[in-house]
């Protein structure tokens, strides 16, 4: 009987150490590791304030929707004026209405709905943000063919974005980056 009790203490004792040891080794690992921080919202502010600055998919919403106006229009030269101005140095207005105009796909587009942008900010070292020059729209183009995939990637001016290029379905239509 003697023994029996000395087992069933042993037990109790091993049983008891092992907790310790699991609390001690969970609290280091709890106060060892640094759990991650959940996103931080910022100010989307300019130099004048928030109502200074514009949303993206507004106005590029906008241009898109002039650009593919001036398309279905079949007035080139209009459309050539909203593209950025580094795709304007490396092609023609002649290859731009090439580039339009050689597909069926593409023939008499009629409308333009975007639905999302995306742009990247680089975060500077003392905490402020540096706006991305480019941003990307995508959406859907309506033309002869019926409703295409499109992404619009625009760089900012000083008084409204450029188109620099046009991805219909993944393909490279104009772009002003070559």
């Amino acid at each position: 009987m003697g023994d029996q009790r000395k087992v069933g203490r042993e037990i109790a004792i091993s049983l008891a150490a092992g907790g310790v040891f699991a609390l001690g080794l969970i609290l280091y690992l709890v106060r060892s590791i640094q759990m991650p921080q959940p996103p931080v919202l910022i100010e989307n502010t300019d130099a004048g304030g928030a109502g200074d600055v514009a949303d993206d998919l507004t106005v590029a919403g906008d241009v898109a929707g002039a650009f593919v106006e001036h398309l279905g229009a079949a007035r080139f030269a209009d459309a050539y004026a909203l593209m950025a101005d580094s795709y304007r140095a490396r092609h023609s207005e002649e290859a731009f209405h090439a580039a339009w105009t050689a597909s069926p796909l593409l023939a008499s587009p009629r409308a333009v709905r975007l639905t999302s942008t995306r742009s990247t900010m680089a975060r500077l070292p003392d905490a402020g943000f540096v706006r991305a020059a480019m941003f990307t729209a995508r959406g859907a183009l309506v033309a002869a063919a019926g409703s295409l995939e499109v992404t619009f990637t625009f760089l900012r001016g000083a008084d409204e974005p450029r188109i620099l290029a046009v991805t219909v379905g993944g393909v490279p239509i104009v772009e002003g980056l070559r």
